[in-house]
């Protein structure tokens, strides 16, 4: 299973906003995602292209049953947004 990090918004890290998105997703039967949606992002919209962006990058292991590649629908994922806390003096 490969993941690429989401890349943090300018605007967020400016603000020192941070947050989460639930992402829907398929995994297809050659390991790649699909069908992504938004479930649930706070604050709304802030995050969701990020996310989105770095869930579509993913590859997976296709599941595999009888020597058959399988379609796995359905699955969810949480990303979270936080600003490291390394800037306190």
């Amino acid at each position: 299973m490969a993941h690429v990090s989401p890349t943090y918004p300018e605007d967020a890290a400016k603000t020192n906003t941070e947050g989460y998105v639930v992402l829907q997703f398929d995994i297809t039967e050659t390991g790649a995602t699909d069908n992504i949606t938004v479930v649930k992002s706070s604050p709304e919209g802030v995050f969701d292209k990020s996310a989105s962006s770095a869930l579509k990058q993913w590859q997976y292991k296709p599941r595999v049953q009888n020597g058959q590649a399988l379609r796995q629908t359905g699955l969810l994922v949480q990303l979270d947004y936080k600003l490291s806390s390394d800037d306190a003096d």
